[in-house]
């Protein structure tokens, strides 16, 4: 009897838009995902409950016909039986009638003979039904087309690869969809998921209290405003107190500046000295070099000025100075200023001048380049000519000259007096700024 089955013919969705969709949100804040073929140009056929039940009644039908197959033989089995057993009847009737009528032996060597070939022909048979029942193999060569399997890949399940592209939009998983459908709304989530770990901006609320920081005011560091009072009393800082207390002795820190800033009572017990070198600093600044030398009067060197021979010494700084101060030093004798020196002379270094004459030295000289270049003679002057002019009249006097300065004594080099910046066995102390 032939199998009753129907086979489905599968057909591809053909559409003009496959995989778009529309979205829509919803009141929970969830998101609808409808879809937007467009044009259908082949509906195809639905992977739904109807068409696999379909497949599975026609499976199960080929089953069940197996097994009335199976029946069948079995009855066939039953049957040989009984032929066996009428076989042994027929044997001993055969048995009688050769007894009784020895003229019946043709007939009863014939009938012997089909009988023989009858059990031939169940043992073979019954080797053959054997030898089907343990035929595993598909002994009938049923195909997958047969089955209604002719869509399924031959592959183990972790060897399936199903093709698909993102959703179009956050969706649900439906029990029943198709892979490429499924496949396609799970790489949708995880691409959303990665976005979500990477982002940092808070995706969840969080919220100053859920951290342990509700106390913590939502202001910048500058924007702080802590409350506080003024300690009782000098109090240092302590690491690891808190802001009231530290501001507390910050503000009494800065109303006892305030104070000693107002007070002009001489806080420091400042002497006069002290006073002149802050005045001094504050005048001209921090000197960038200071160094000292011992004058070698007639004795000196010639030095090759611009190729003209030049007495005097020349005091390397390593740089071209913008200002010297050369100072004879107080060795315990009388006190003396360099002589001739008047305000009209000094110019811009009058106030200069003035500072210095109050600490007990014996003498000093102010240089800079192109101008106030001391020399000595009758008496001390500046004047504003070119160094090797200074240096040509052959009188004590400074000059700025390459990286440092050039110092002359005058002829008779031991003379007591500081007007000469290069006396021999003097020692002198400078000041040089950039």
């Amino acid at each position: 009897m032939a199998l009753s089955y129907t086979k489905t013919k599968w057909q591809n969705r053909a559409v003009q838009r496959p995989r778009t969709y529309t979205e829509s949100e919803n009141s929970d804040g969830s998101i609808t995902h409808t879809p937007a073929p467009g044009t259908i140009a082949q509906a195809g056929t639905p992977l739904s409950e109807d068409n696999l039940n379909h497949m599975e009644e026609g499976i199960w039908t080929l089953y069940d016909e197996l097994n009335k197959a199976l029946e069948t033989i079995e009855g066939i089995r039953t049957t040989l039986s009984q032929y066996n057993t009428r076989i042994g009847n027929n044997e001993r009737s055969i048995t009688s009638i050769q007894a009784v009528d020895e003229t019946q032996s043709g007939n009863i060597w014939e009938l012997q003979d089909a009988h023989n070939a009858l059990a031939e022909d169940e043992e073979e048979l019954e080797d053959a039904f054997e030898a089907h029942t343990a035929d595993k193999n598909n002994p009938h060569g049923v195909t997958k087309s047969q089955v209604g399997l002719e869509n399924v890949p031959n592959v183990a399940t972790n060897d399936q690869t199903p093709t698909y592209t993102a959703a179009g939009s956050d969706q649900e998983l439906s029990s029943g969809e198709n892979l490429a459908t499924a496949f396609g709304k799970l790489k949708r989530a995880v691409q959303r998921l990665y976005q979500h770990i990477e982002d940092t901006n808070n995706p969840h609320g969080v919220t100053k209290s859920q951290v342990g920081l509700e106390n913590v005011p939502n202001v910048a560091t500058n924007d702080q405003t802590p409350t506080y009072t003024a300690a009782g009393s000098d109090q240092e800082l302590s690491s690891g107190e808190n802001l009231a207390t530290a501001f507390g002795k910050l503000k009494r820190a800065v109303q006892r500046l305030y104070q000693h800033m107002e007070d002009t009572n001489n806080p420091h017990n400042t002497g006069i000295f002290d006073a002149a070198a802050v005045t001094f600093l504050n005048e001209v600044g921090e000197p960038d070099y200071v160094g000292a030398f011992t004058g070698n009067g007639v004795n000196a060197a010639t030095l090759q000025v611009n190729g003209q021979d030049r007495r005097g010494q020349m005091i390397n700084t390593g740089f071209v100075p913008s200002l010297v101060v050369i100072v004879v030093p107080y060795d315990g004798n009388q006190i003396k200023f360099s002589p001739g020196m008047s305000e009209s002379g000094l110019t811009d270094n009058y106030a200069l001048e003035k500072i210095l004459t109050g600490f007990r030295i014996r003498g000093f000289a102010v240089i800079s380049p192109g101008q106030n270049y001391y020399h000595s003679g009758c008496g001390a002057t500046y004047q504003t000519a070119a160094p090797e002019a200074v240096l040509g009249r052959n009188h004590g006097g400074a000059v700025i000259y390459g990286n440092g300065f050039i110092v002359q004594s005058y002829n008779n080099a031991n003379a007591d007096s500081t007007m000469y910046m290069n006396a021999n066995g003097w020692r002198y102390v400078y000041l040089a700024w950039r």
